[in-house]
């Protein structure tokens, strides 16, 4: 069965939209071999650490942090995969930024030096722009949640911006033609609301197949109980929101305590954390403040 390759996971909204997803590893070429093998209809990059400026002919900037070199490799050829099987694509915040690099474009390394202040666990404004794919999907646009100190720079070829936010920062970008590619530099997967729902319907109606039946809810009957007899409380066992560990005692996801938002892979669950929070779990808790753990 035809499935959407997540790499990294963390988008539980499209499972919870009744697609069938495939998460796999951000550092191996497992996704790339799927969509090969015909066995993807869409493909998700999600957020994380910097792209490595050398994919884009640049030097490192003092405040980049680029990701290892096995994710650099393993997001350049699924999306070049992606894009000769002609399998919509949908990048969100480093994602964007790299869709945005392997089809060719550069990347501002850190907005400060452009006098566009740091877009640091801010809600803020997108706005589309008239004529796009992004202003069908959302006319009126909507407020995203932003986790970036980089953004777009040249755009590469093929591809225009199709929302941006008050400072002028890009903040949705897409193809012109060809297969259905767009991504977002802001982080729907962590902001409910209504631009986000509808990127991810677009985006699933793009992938097409069938989606799981969304379960009906059961209508409970009230039962009539005589006057004379006290209405007794019932006895209710806890309801748990998951699982989380299998047969072998393994953890099969972690979430947070605060947004209650499941994540595959605990790197992404310590990486939201810290950077949303502000609480760096490695360190027994502590809050970071201005760089400094506290």
């Amino acid at each position: 069965m035809k499935g959407i390759v997540i790499m990294g996971g963390g988008v539980i909204e499209l499972r919870a939209l009744g697609a069938t997803t495939l998460v796999v590893p951000n550092d191996t070429q497992e996704a790339a071999h799927l969509i090969k093998a015909g066995e993807a209809s869409g493909l998700v990059l999600t957020g994380g650490a910097d792209v490595d400026p050398s994919l884009y002919g640049a030097k490192a900037h003092k405040r980049t942090s680029p990701a290892g070199a096995a994710r650099n490799l393993a997001e350049y050829i699924a999306i070049e995969a992606a894009a000769e099987r002609s399998v919509p694509t949908f990048g969100i915040c480093r994602g964007m930024q790299m869709i945005n690099v392997a089809y060719g474009g550069t990347l501002v390394q850190h907005l400060p030096d452009k006098g566009v202040s740091w877009h640091d666990r801010g809600l803020h404004l997108i706005c589309p722009i008239r004529g796009t794919k992004f202003s069908r999907i959302a006319s009126s646009g909507g407020a995203g949640l932003s986790l970036h100190h980089q953004a777009v720079g040249r755009v590469a070829e093929g591809f225009v911006v199709s929302g941006r936010s008050p400072d002028g920062v890009a903040e949705v970008l897409e193809s012109r033609g060809g297969v259905w590619v767009m991504g977002v530099q802001f982080h729907p997967e962590l902001h409910d609301n209504a631009l986000s729902e509808a990127l991810f319907e677009e985006f699933l109606a793009q992938c097409g197949g069938d989606r799981r039946p969304k379960p009906r809810p059961k209508l409970e009957t009230r039962q009539h109980r005589p006057r004379s007899q006290p209405k007794q409380r019932e006895q209710r066992k806890p309801v748990l929101h998951h699982d989380d560990r299998d047969e072998h005692g393994v953890r099969r996801y972690w979430q947070c305590f605060r947004c209650r938002i499941d994540f595959d892979l605990r790197e992404d669950h310590l990486d939201h954390m810290l950077f949303l929070h502000e609480v760096d779990l490695r360190k027994g808790g502590k809050v970071h403040t201005k760089g400094k753990v506290r």
